[in-house]
């Protein structure tokens, strides 16, 4: 990472763009769920997103998710 910091942020920049893709094919299909409460940080049990559930495909924006670090 030293020698090589562009190869780094190359390889990052990749892996952004493959999760952002699967995120958007996975609203695009529906397949995002209002209560994921497997999700190991239990996040999904907080109600401080906006906006209202309509009972229509759920969106990127009315649900928790999680980070990898």
């Amino acid at each position: 990472m030293v020698e090589r910091p562009e190869h780094t942020h190359r390889i990052v920049s990749k892996m952004a763009e493959y999760y952002e893709s699967l995120n958007e094919q996975l609203e695009q299909l529906g397949l995002f769920e209002m209560d994921p409460l497997q999700i190991h940080c239990t996040s999904a049990l907080n109600s401080t997103l906006p906006g209202e559930y309509d009972g229509g495909p759920v969106k990127r924006s009315q649900i928790w998710g999680r980070g990898m670090a």
